[in-house]
C-alpha cells in the first residue's frame, strides 16, 4: 500500500511526477490491492504497481499516436511510461495476448477485442481523457472490459475549455526559450477567444515565424487533444452505461468578467470555463443498467425509426414530410438536436415553391437556382444547375477560374472529388492527391 512518506521516493525512483499523487488518490477512493487493473493511456512501471500499489495484475494500453503527435513538432515524449524500453512495437498488439501479471498493448482502447471483456476490477486512467477523440466509444469499451461492480477512476486536465486548454507541449523557439501549456505565450483562454488567423497574427509579434506556426498548428489542428468542452464530457458520461459515483470539476481558475462575457457570446451553449480538469469515478452497475435498458431501448427504437423515416423522405425529395418529422423529433428530444436541426433547415429551404419564387424575381438574380445551389443541397454534393459536377469552391472562385483554364493545361490538385471531374472536362490532364 502506497504511503504518503513514499510519494517522493517513488517519484525519484521511477522518474514519475503527478502519476504517484494521482495513484494515491485512487488508492484512497477505490483501492488497488489484489485487483486486476487496466491502465488506459499509460504504462506505469511494474515495480511501482506491484511493490507499492499491491495489485494482482496490471495491463497498460498506450496509443502510439499520442507519442507521434508530440514528436511531430519536436515535443518531448511524456514520462511515466515504459514505451522507451520497447524495441519492437509490433509485438505489443491485442492479437499477441500476453496473459501475464504485467501486460502492455500499444493499441487504442476503442479497438479492444471481445476476449478482453469482463477481465478487470479497476480502470486507472490519468491525464488521458482529454486526448481521446472517440471518447464515447472508449467509455463503451472500458465498461465492457470491467467485471460487474468494477470501477473506472480518472483525473485529467487541462481540458479545451480551460484557461490553458490548448495543452501546448514543450516547444523551443530559435532563441532557446521553452514553452508549454503552463508557460505559454498564449494569454488565458486565448485559444478560445482568437481564431487561427488572429492567433497567428498575435504570435508573429512575439515569436519567430517557425515557432509561431508550430504553436498555431498544435493549438488548432494537431491530434494530440480532442478539444472537448466541459459540457461535452458531462454529456458523454451521462450517455454511457456507467453509473456515476463521483464527478467533480477541478482546479478552478476564474476568468475576469470581460473574458467570461466574451466566452459566453462565442460559446452560448457552454458555461463552464473556470475548471481546469475533471475528476470522476464511474461504476459498472449491472442491476441499474438492466432496469433502465428496456425503457431506453424501446424509446430509442421508436426515435430511430422516426429519424430513419425522415431521412427516407429527404432522400425521396419529399421535403415537406421530412421537415414535419424532423421538427417533431427535435421538439420531443431537444438533447439530440445537433445535425437534425441543420437537416430541418435544408428541408424548409428545399420545400419552398422555387419555380414560383423564380418567376417573381427579376431575371438574373435567382442565384440559388441558376448557380446549382439548390441542386447541390438536395443531392448532398456540388453540382451546377444542369446537375453537372462542379468544384466545392465558392461560386465567385469558380467564375474566376472558368476563363483561366486552357484545353492544353495540366492541373495538379490536392483533394479529389467533383472538382476532379470538373477540371477533367476543361484541361488536358488532371493529377489529384487524396
Amino acid at each position: 500500500m502506497l504511503k504518503k512518506q513514499q510519494l517522493q521516493e517513488c517519484k525519484s525512483k521511477f522518474d514519475l511526477s503527478y502519476h504517484v499523487d494521482y495513484a494515491q488518490i485512487c488508492q484512497d477512493v477505490v483501492g488497488f490491492e489484489q485487483k486486476d487493473v487496466l491502465e488506459v493511456g499509460g504504462s506505469l512501471p511494474p515495480d511501482f504497481v506491484f511493490d507499492y500499489l499491491g495489485v494482482n495484475s496490471w495491463t497498460g494500453i498506450e496509443t502510439p499516436d499520442y507519442e507521434e503527435s508530440l514528436q511531430e513538432v519536436g515535443g518531448l515524449v511524456h514520462k511515466g511510461t515504459v514505451l522507451g524500453k520497447i524495441t519492437n512495437p509490433s509485438d505489443f498488439k491485442y492479437f499477441h495476448r500476453q496473459d501475464k501479471k504485467y501486460n502492455l498493448y500499444l493499441e487504442n482502447i476503442e479497438d479492444l477485442p471481445e476476449e478482453y471483456y469482463g477481465q478487470y476490477d479497476l480502470i486507472f486512467s490519468i491525464a488521458t481523457f482529454e486526448h481521446i477523440h472517440k471518447l464515447s466509444l472508449a467509455l463503451d469499451k472500458m465498461y465492457l472490459s470491467l467485471k460487474p461492480g468494477g470501477k473506472l477512476f480518472s483525473m485529467f486536465s487541462p481540458i479545451w475549455s480551460a484557461h490553458d486548454g490548448h495543452h501546448l507541449p514543450t516547444i523551443m523557439d530559435q532563441e532557446g526559450n521553452q514553452y508549454n501549456f503552463s508557460n505559454s505565450p498564449i494569454p488565458p483562454w486565448g485559444h478560445l477567444l482568437m481564431s487561427r488567423g488572429e492567433m497567428t497574427e498575435y504570435l508573429y509579434q512575439k515569436l519567430d515565424k517557425k515557432t509561431a506556426d508550430q504553436i498555431v498548428y498544435y493549438v488548432y489542428q494537431s491530434n494530440h487533444i480532442n478539444r472537448y468542452f466541459t459540457e461535452d464530457y458531462i454529456n458523454i458520461v451521462q450517455q454511457s452505461d456507467f453509473s456515476v459515483n463521483e464527478f467533480k470539476l477541478t482546479a478552478n481558475v476564474n476568468p475576469d468578467p470581460l473574458v467570461q462575457d466574451n466566452l459566453k457570446v462565442l460559446y452560448p451553449k457552454s458555461r463552464h470555463f473556470a475548471n481546469n480538469g475533471i475528476f470522476l469515478v464511474l461504476e459498472k452497475d449491472i442491476s441499474k443498467r438492466s432496469k433502465q435498458k428496456l425503457d431506453f431501448d424501446m424509446q430509442n427504437n421508436s426515435l430511430q425509426a422516426k429519424i430513419n423515416q425522415a431521412h427516407q423522405y429527404f432522400n425521396n425529395h419529399e421535403f415537406n414530410q421530412a421537415a414535419a418529422l424532423y421538427k417533431q423529433v427535435i421538439q420531443d428530444n431537444p438533447s439530440i438536436k445537433g445535425g437534425l436541426s441543420i437537416r430541418l433547415a435544408h428541408c424548409l429551404i428545399l420545400s419552398a415553391n422555387w419555380p414560383l419564387i423564380d418567376a417573381n424575381l427579376i431575371p438574373g438574380i435567382d442565384y440559388l437556382s441558376t448557380s446549382g445551389w439548390l441542386n447541390s443541397l438536395s443531392q448532398g454534393k456540388p453540382v451546377s444547375a444542369d446537375n453537372s459536377p462542379i468544384p466545392w469552391y465558392t461560386y465567385p472562385a469558380i467564375e474566376f477560374l472558368e476563363d483561366k483554364i486552357k484545353s492544353e493545361s495540366i492541373v495538379f490538385e490536392f483533394g479529389a472529388g467533383n472538382s476532379t471531374l470538373w477540371w477533367a472536362k476543361k484541361a488536358k490532364q488532371v493529377i489529384s492527391i487524396e
